[in-house]
């Protein structure tokens, strides 16, 4: 059980070739219509419906195969839940997923095949021939499967607000609802009879523990292996002439904001955010950096490109020592501190990078007893000091989450930040613009002056600044320079 896109079938499909058991994929009759009439207080009676509807075929299975276990798979389980585990002996199987890839399956399954997600949505979505075709021979009355689809109740905050929500946004109530719904009903039974599985990531190792589980016999772990790769119900083969939904990591910041707004805290309920400041940095994030380079000449080049950005600076610490104490220097994605541990050879600087042999290669050249250089991702851990000035230099046009980044700068501060993004000023931007390089494992962002501006007025900062900083260069003629106070 889960809720759709979260790898039901997938599963299903692999514990079907059980010896003693067979496994069914949304069998008709189906709950779909029934688990809506049930939660909404049309009908009261759950048992009766599960005698009805589901325990009937279970039987004749039963009677008509050499299997002993019989099991199906279908979202609208999740309310029946207790009255199945007072008519029988089941065992309940419980998967849930990422809840920003179901969002994003959910949008690509609507766009491009079935087209009647949400029909009541205010726009119909970008929708392919074939979901076109799909949704338009299926009446309205008639399309139990979106019938069955929760919807806020009076009694909840976004039910005024419904009919404005985009497609997205309700999707993201759909996941936060159906898993809601099944964590109740799964909580009113003897936990024995359930296991529960993240199938974000789905290996041959978690479907065993699922096997073992239901006591089923003669899955070989390469048969898992193969299905799993199969990616069973997947979009692969489909005619791309829709553009397939971008991955989470390339929303943008408002985007990320209305999905967390509503599926937050079933996110945290589920472990999905464990650290709240690293809740947007994929996996195996920042390998880019871990190749080996000639790292004087790189940083030299990075360097020399940006020639009059970095001057400016200078020229601002120059102004800024004249009027703050700015003895103890943070440097946030520092590399091997090219220039600036020269710059300030006569203050405290201490350089922070996720490079590991960076940092190593650092520390090696390094001959100043009041610098130093250490390997942490400052976004999500913690920092145990305190710096008079923290700066970076075109560095959070990489970082994972923006406003994180910004919010870990002051909060290592006790004077002032400092930092420019080098991939161009843009005024216009209402939010932030995050791309995602998958084979870089790495961002490329556009930074919302506005949203910049907010956030450092809502961390407590004082004499904000954030302009266009003139480059010098034709090809990008403006950086964002951002500093303001801290306290």
């Amino acid at each position: 059980m889960g809720a759709g896109r979260s790898g039901t079938i997938s599963l299903a499909k692999i514990l079907d070739g059980a010896d003693n058991g067979i496994c069914k994929n949304v069998p008709i009759p189906g709950l779909d219509r029934a688990s809506r009439n049930l939660r909404d207080g049309l009908v009261d009676d759950p048992e009766s419906i599960v005698e009805r509807l589901l325990l009937p075929r279970a039987y004749k299975y039963l009677a008509t195969n050499e299997h002993n276990i019989y099991g199906e798979t279908q979202e609208s389980l999740g309310i029946f839940i207790p009255a199945i585990s007072r008519k029988t002996r089941a065992k309940f199987v419980y998967i849930h997923r990422d809840g920003r890839e179901v969002m994003r399956s959910l949008m690509n399954w609507h766009n491009r095949v079935v087209g009647n997600i949400y029909r009541e949505c205010s726009t119909p979505g970008n929708l392919s021939s074939e979901a076109l075709l799909n949704v338009s021979k299926l009446p309205l009355e008639l399309d139990d499967s979106d019938y069955s689809r929760p919807r806020p109740k009076p009694s909840e905050n976004l039910h005024s607000f419904w009919m404005y929500l985009s497609r997205e946004e309700m999707c993201a109530y759909y996941w936060t609802k159906v898993n809601e719904i099944y964590l109740e009903n799964l909580g009113k039974i003897d936990r024995a009879q359930t296991i529960e599985v993240d199938y974000t990531l789905p290996d041959v190792n978690s479907v065993c523990k699922i096997i073992e589980f239901l006591e089923l016999n003669g899955i070989e772990d390469e048969k898992i292996r193969k299905c799993l790769d199969q990616k069973v119900n997947s979009f692969i083969g489909f005619d791309p002439e829709v553009n397939t939904y971008p991955h989470w990591t390339s929303w943008d910041g408002s985007l990320r904001q209305s999905f967390w707004d509503i599926a937050g805290d079933m996110m945290s309920l589920l472990g999905y955010d464990a650290n709240p400041r690293a809740r947007w940095k994929p996996t195996n994030y920042g390998t880019i950096w871990d190749e080996t380079k000639d790292l004087d000449s790189w940083y030299m080049w990075m360097f020399n490109g940006r020639i009059n950005v970095h001057n400016v600076f200078f020229q601002w610490f120059e102004e800024k020592s004249l009027e703050y104490s700015m003895q103890e220097i943070a440097d946030f994605g520092s590399g091997i501190g090219y220039e600036y541990s020269q710059y300030f050879s006569n203050r405290t600087y201490h350089g922070y990078d996720i490079a590991k042999h960076v940092v190593e290669w650092a520390n090696r050249k390094n001959t100043n007893s009041n610098h130093h250089f250490y390997c942490t991702d400052y976004i999500c851990e913690d920092i145990d000091r305190k710096y008079d000035l923290v700066i970076s230099s075109g560095t959070i046009d990489n970082c994972y989450d923006i406003d994180q980044y910004l919010d870990a700068m002051v909060r290592v501060s006790r004077r002032w930040i400092y930092l420019t993004s080098y991939s161009g000023w843009f005024p216009e931007l209402e939010s932030h613009n995050y791309s995602f390089n998958a084979e870089q494992n790495c961002f490329y962002n556009k930074l919302s002056p506005r949203k910049v501006k907010d956030l450092l007025k809502n961390l407590g900062c004082s004499h904000i600044t954030v302009r266009k900083l003139p480059t010098l260069n034709n090809t990008i003629p403006y950086e964002t320079e951002i500093f303001a106070k801290v306290g």
